[in-house]
């Protein structure tokens, strides 16, 4: 990939301060917390971080087709990250790579492998670099410096819909996209969230993006589904 100048500097400057990236960090779901955290791995942050991504940002990252592949309605999804690709190409000639989430690779480090850049930080686990090395945190905060208005209709010439220019920037060339699109945080084209939603997600971010799986279903419930699987 030939990145524009400004994301060879960024690449160079992230690696100088916190080493290459490692596409294997989020293989394994990151429980341990970060020295001086004040939540313990067993407080639901990502629960309640899960709880924001849902409702805020899941009516666009939320299908098979979301803006750059991007899923955000499972920590799988967050850690699988984006793509350029897009899924639907009436252009194109021949059947393209299936990219389904939970089929088609399992692990961030087969999606990596697969053309899918990362929106988390897979360089040094450090409070600063999970936030200054993450795509998605740049993104949140780029839309909270440029909120745009909080009601009625968006500003004329507004890029949006399907005359809109296909953008799926990487955090190497993040400083290229907001020269040319000041206005594209996330949400785009919708308002900021909350003081308390943007504080929520970025302690997430910055912790290092833990997850805590849900707990084993009980064995009436497990049979339950047994028995409704062997109906479909």
């Amino acid at each position: 990939v030939v990145l524009p100048a400004c994301g060879i500097w960024q690449t160079y400057r992230l690696n100088d301060q916190y080493g290459a990236p490692d596409p294997g960090r989020f293989d394994e779901p990151a429980r341990a917390r970060l020295p001086g955290a004040e939540v313990a791995p067993s407080s639901g942050q990502w629960q309640r971080a899960q709880a924001v991504l849902e409702s805020r940002c899941a009516v666009c990252h939320g299908c098979y087709d979301a803006p750059c592949q991007l899923n955000l309605t499972s920590w799988d999804g967050v850690t699988r990250g984006a793509s350029r690709t897009p899924v639907y190409d009436g252009a194109r000639l021949f059947a393209g790579q299936t990219s389904r989430l939970f089929e088609d690779a399992l692990k961030a480090s087969e999606w990596r492998a697969k053309g899918f850049h990362p929106v988390l930080n897979e360089r040094e686990d450090a409070a600063a670099p999970n936030l200054e090395a993450s795509l998605m945190a740049k993104m949140l905060q780029l839309k909270h410096r440029h909120p745009g208005p909080l009601d009625g209709l968006l500003e004329p010439g507004f890029a949006i819909g399907t005359e809109a220019s296909y953008q799926c920037p990487t955090l190497e060339t993040f400083d290229c996209y907001v020269d040319a699109f000041p206005e594209g945080g996330m949400p785009y084209g919708l308002p900021a969230l909350t003081g308390e939603e943007q504080a929520e997600l970025l302690a997430w971010l910055r912790d290092g993006a833990p997850y805590e799986p849900p707990g084993v279903l009980a064995p009436a419930v497990l049979a339950s589904v047994a028995d409704w699987e062997r109906f479909f």
